[in-house]
């Protein structure tokens, strides 16, 4: 997923099991879930993660935008 978002591993807790090759290890699991969720990576990246899909697409911007120049339009002349 993080590659298809265009976002790459940063940092010196970037386990390649969180962003390349996906997760093997489950015989400790939990305990090592629970140490990359606290990880300075995670945190960054679940940041990203929310601003990119929450953010508006340029295209719904740019009508939301002119329809507002459109409705002030009829004001300003």
């Amino acid at each position: 997923m993080s590659r298809q978002l265009g976002i790459e591993a940063v940092g010196k807790c970037s386990d390649p099991a969180f962003f390349e090759t996906g997760y093997f290890n489950w015989k400790d699991a939990c305990s090592n879930f629970c140490q990359h969720e606290a990880s300075d990576v995670h945190q960054e990246l679940a940041v990203k993660f929310a601003h990119f899909t929450s953010a508006k697409s340029i295209t719904s911007q740019l009508s939301a935008q002119t329809a507002k120049e459109q409705k002030k339009a009829p004001e300003n002349v």
